[in-house]
């Protein structure tokens, strides 16, 4: 009998600790939520802490393993694929992206559990660190789709927030920006569950260092727009209450101080910033800051720290603003010769990221058009049985008015002339309203030196500030009383002769390089350009420079 109750007291306790034990959450194991810890670990790991993490996870484990949960399990995975993606290659990244898809449907939990959102998101990752957007893009679409299908809302945001980020590097950056504020608005204003709160916030910390980057190496110009984005950020990180994320937020205060020159504030912040180690892209915004701060060679042994900038080591197109940077530091201390090899580098890789973005744009172009066709095709295919029921009033209604119009043409056809010619020019005025908002639209392009672009031409140009061809072609012709194409070789050759005589480097420049760097596409185009306007030929021009 005692043996029995024993027996009984046994069942019920094992039954009631494992019950507690499958209920178990990342919360209830470690205090933080699945998306805390990712957010955690992987500032720990950029920081160079991969011995701690790895052991913490290792005890996490056998903590979740003890579990009757699955999902914790599945959870796991994706977290401890996630949390390494940056440090790793492409091809290690897609074999633990791999293990994660066979640890998922090796289970029988995969019906009840949602896992695919994640699964595409790790792909995502992959092909987005790897350099490759175009497959990412459609990958972060997918996993934004299915995760909205899942109910996981950080997922589902993580996952747009990159699909736009991808698009504001093309011609659709316009659509991607206002899509990446209109998701930042998104979760200010709905009603988040308090479950997900401190997620959401690390989604907002995400948000606004994206566009605070895209703003750094791409309209650094915009200092209100970085400002914004920088006190936005910072507001994040003081909620989130992660003293590792206070590196980031340092530095953005420390370049944003030496962009207003307050630079005894910008060594502050930068000195705060170094209280931890700095990953790359931490390692770039401290040479911006020190480039600032006139500390030149202090920003090219920063830079040179990496093997992107090692001697034979081929061009990362990704790696363009820190070339750019690393010409003008050499250019600071003197060194013409070091110099200009950085900036032929910066040159190959702008025009390497060209090619790259104007695939994506052609690629989003050719969706955006599929589209297009199949919503057309879906709606003829609804409206066939009502179509086929008019057709021949339709034909028959045509014809006679094609017989009308023949016969009015006829007798009226001089006053017909009359009011085709006066319609066309009526049709042809441009509004001034609209003029002018195509020409401060082009002003604001000449300031990203838009015009230096290998591509840029009428249509890629009348597509960056949401206008036609025929518009665009009107307002400069009126404006500036030149075609679209003198107009961008006037900009071209005005930019080159700025720089001929402000900078050194540029004299020992070849005619190819210089082609290049303006955006034409052979040396002839160049000299034809440059001569029309100066009435002489490049070369013979730089001689009368020295």
């Amino acid at each position: 009998m005692k043996n029995f109750v024993s027996t009984i007291v046994f069942i019920l306790f094992y039954n009631f600790g494992f019950t507690q034990i499958s209920n178990a959450s990342f919360k209830s194991l470690t205090g933080k939520s699945l998306h805390e810890l990712i957010h955690t670990y992987k500032l720990r790991i950029l920081a160079g802490d991969n011995f701690n993490v790895h052991n913490e996870l290792q005890e996490l484990w056998k903590k979740i393993d003890r579990t009757n949960n699955q999902s914790l399990k599945n959870d796991f995975h994706f977290l401890k694929t996630i949390i390494v993606m940056k440090n790793l290659s492409f091809k290690d990244n897609l074999k633990n992206v791999n293990a994660y898809k066979s640890y998922i449907t090796s289970t029988n939990y995969i019906i009840n559990h949602p896992y695919l959102a994640k699964l595409e998101l790790l792909e995502a990752f992959c092909h987005f660190y790897k350099g490759n957007w175009k497959k990412a893009l459609t990958k972060f679409e997918i996993s934004s789709m299915l995760a909205k299908e899942e109910n996981d809302l950080i997922i589902e945001a993580k996952a747009q927030l990159y699909a736009d980020y991808v698009l504001c590097y093309t011609l659709y950056e316009s659509l991607g920006f206002k899509r990446i504020k209109k998701l930042y608005d998104r979760l200010n204003t709905t009603n988040i569950p308090y479950a997900i709160e401190k997620d959401v916030n690390l989604v907002q910390i995400e948000i606004t260092e994206l566009i605070f980057r895209f703003y750094k190496h791409n309209k650094e110009y915009e200092l209100d727009t970085l400002t914004k984005y920088q006190t936005l950020h910072k507001k994040h990180i003081k909620k989130s209450k992660s003293k590792l994320a206070y590196v980031k937020m340092y530095l953005m205060e420390a370049y944003i101080a030496g962009r207003n020159k307050k630079f005894e504030k910008s060594k502050t912040y930068l000195d705060s910033a170094r209280q931890q180690p700095l990953d790359f892209y931490n390692k770039g915004l401290e040479a911006d800051i020190l480039y600032l701060l006139g500390d030149y060679n202090g920003s090219i042994k920063v830079l040179e720290s990496f093997s992107y900038f090692k001697t034979n080591q081929k061009v990362n197109p990704w790696t363009k603003s820190e070339l750019n940077l690393l010409a003008n530091a050499y250019g600071e201390v003197g060194n013409y010769k070091t110099s200009n090899k950085y900036y032929k580098d910066h040159i190959e890789a702008s025009n390497q990221l060209n090619t790259i973005t104007d695939s994506i744009s052609s690629h989003v172009t050719k969706r955006e058009s599929e589209k297009f066709q199949i919503e057309f095709e879906k709606q003829n295919k609804t409206s066939y049985t009502n179509t086929t029921k008019i057709i021949y009033q339709i034909i028959f209604s045509l014809f006679c008015l094609i017989i009308t119009i023949s016969f009015l043409f006829k007798r009226k056809k001089n006053n017909v002339l009359h009011k085709k010619i006066t319609n066309h020019k009526k049709n042809s005025i441009l509004k001034k309203e609209t003029m002018i908002e195509i020409i401060e639209n082009l002003e604001l392009l000449e300031k990203e030196n838009f015009y230096l672009n290998l591509n840029c031409n009428a249509y890629n140009t009348a597509k960056r500030i949401n206008t036609n061809t025929t518009y665009l072609s009107k307002a400069i012709n009126a404006h500036y009383k030149k075609s679209f194409n003198d107009y961008i070789n006037t900009l071209r050759i005005e930019y080159i002769l700025e720089k001929l005589s402000q900078d050194k480097r540029y004299k020992s420049y070849s005619i190819e390089s210089l082609t290049k760097e303006l955006g034409y596409k052979s040396s002839d185009s160049f000299r034809k350009a440059f001569k029309k306007q100066t009435g002489s030929l490049p070369s013979n021009f730089i001689k009368t420079l020295d």
